[in-house]
């Protein structure tokens, strides 16, 4: 599929993938959508899986990525992503 086409040829140093609601959101996917979900982030060393949709900030992992969810701007906070020579962290800024 598209996404495993483009990660795989992929020559980032660091790999982030965005999508609109969380890759665990069991109203949305299967629990099998979820593993495959989870088994593409892990095999193509996915770093960073970035969603929206839920207007709170949640902060984990999901496989060997960082999972991110930041909602809305409106509720305070955003996500400061730094992206440095193959070097990334992340912090959440609140205003």
């Amino acid at each position: 599929a598209w996404v495993e086409t483009n990660l795989a040829s992929s020559a980032s140093a660091v790999k982030i993938l965005v999508a609109h609601v969380s890759p665990r959101d069991s109203a949305r996917f299967s629990e099998e959508q979820i593993i495959e979900w989870e088994t593409l982030v892990t095999s193509f060393g996915v770093d960073y899986f970035i969603n929206g949709h839920d207007h709170t900030y949640a902060d984990g992992s999901f496989g060997d990525a960082a999972l991110i969810t930041i909602g809305s701007p409106s509720r305070g906070a955003y996500l400061e992503l730094n992206i440095n020579s193959g070097d990334v962290s992340h912090k959440k800024v609140s205003f």
